[in-house]
Parts: structure tokens; C-alpha cells; sequence
């Protein structure tokens, strides 16, 4: 099991290597599906529905990833990170829908900066040192992001029932839903 980086607190999750993937099967519970977001592009969502034994009716929870891939949206993915375990794992515990959008596509923080190979050395990287962070932290903008934000909920809306929506964000994440209920472009009841 690898080590975590500085940042995960002592007792959560490790962080998920090549190495570990290979022995830790990840079945996903849910489905990609693609929605159009307002300039035309696609946006790539998980959707996870609960199992009916533990489905409370008309809540949905978006979740909002950190800076980097996540290997259910793309083959190019150098994280092998637990975000899609841990929102099947919300799903059933929780019993609500559990939507992610892919908020980087192949531009992730690990995609675009072509970091180490070695997933091992991710824990000791210096983000913003000068192998680009500041530039790709710089370009993600609300603006950037808005769009997917705006189709994401309006995906929840006309899919999930949506009567309740609230939002979960991790590292990067938790700035962009803050900055999404700031802006009034998105109708999250619970953060």
C-alpha cells in the first residue's frame, strides 16, 4: 500500500496506485452517461443510484473531484485515485443518488503536467513548483468550470428527480461548489 501525500489526513483512504489497482477491484456501481453542456461540448457524468433497499426518494448528492483524473473519464488518467469508490460507497450508505462530472476531461492536473510515471513520487511533488501548476491552477477559472457546473445540475434536475441537491467537494472541488452557490448558478440545499 502506498504512502499518502501530506495533505489526506491520518486514517482515510489510502491513495490508490497502479500497483494497488491491479489488486483492488473496483466494480463500478453506476453508468457514465454525456450531456451537452450550453457551449455544445460533451460533459462525461457518473451517475450511481442507491440500491432500493437504502434509496431515500428525491435527494441527489454532486460530488466535485479534486485536481486530478479520474480513470473512469479517461484512458490517460495517471491518478488511480478513489473518487468513484467513494461515490458508490455514498450512494449506498446515504441512500441517494450520487452524480460526478468529469471536471477536467484530458486535462487534469496528472495529464497535463506529464508528472512522474511513478505514482509513488506524486506524494512528493511539488505542485507548484516550476513544472507548470501555477499556469494550470491559473487557467481553472469559475468561468471554465460554470458551464459544467450549470449542465451537471440541470442534469440532476430532469434525471434524478432533484427535488433536494447537495454537494460534496474534495480538495479543488470544495472551491467550486462554493464559488457555484456564490454565483446563484446552481440550487444546493446542503454542502
Amino acid at each position: 500500500m502506498s504512502t499518502n501525500p501530506p495533505c489526506c489526513p491520518p486514517g482515510s483512504w489510502s491513495m490508490l496506485t497502479k500497483k494497488d489497482a491491479a489488486t483492488e477491484a473496483f466494480d463500478a456501481k453506476g453508468t457514465i452517461e454525456t450531456v451537452k453542456k450550453e457551449d455544445g461540448s460533451d460533459l462525461k457524468i457518473y451517475l450511481v443510484k442507491p440500491s432500493s433497499e437504502t434509496s431515500t426518494q428525491n435527494i441527489t448528492l454532486i460530488v466535485f473531484q479534486d485536481i486530478y483524473s479520474v480513470r473512469l473519464f479517461s484512458t490517460k488518467s495517471q491518478s488511480w485515485g478513489r473518487i468513484p469508490a467513494i461515490c458508490d460507497a455514498l450512494a449506498e450508505s446515504l441512500g441517494v443518488n450520487v452524480v460526478l462530472p468529469d471536471l477536467f476531461g484530458d486535462d487534469a492536473f496528472d495529464i497535463a503536467l506529464h508528472g512522474p510515471q511513478d505514482e509513488e513520487n506524486w506524494t512528493t511533488q511539488n505542485i507548484f513548483g516550476v513544472d507548470g501548476g501555477p499556469a494550470w491552477m491559473g487557467k481553472n477559472t469559475y468561468a471554465l468550470h460554470r458551464g459544467t457546473v450549470v449542465a451537471t445540475t440541470k442534469f440532476v434536475s430532469e434525471t434524478c428527480g432533484g427535488t433536494t441537491i447537495g454537494a460534496v467537494g474534495f480538495c479543488f472541488g470544495v472551491w467550486l461548489m462554493t464559488k457555484a452557490l456564490v454565483e446563484g448558478d446552481t440550487p444546493f440545499q446542503a454542502m
